[in-house]
């Protein structure tokens, strides 16, 4: 299984308030999914 690490760019964590005070941009939803999520189906195994 490979590991993947995604980073938040302090920046972008700041424009995406107050969305981002409860979670990590990555369990943010776009649509039905999380960007996570999304990550998770274009890497699969990761």
């Amino acid at each position: 299984m490979q590991n993947i690490i995604l980073f938040d760019q302090p920046e972008i964590h700041q424009s995406l308030l107050p969305l981002t005070f409860t979670r990590p941009i990555a369990d943010l939803r776009i649509g039905i999914l999380t960007i996570r999520e999304k990550w998770e189906l274009c890497l699969p195994g990761s």
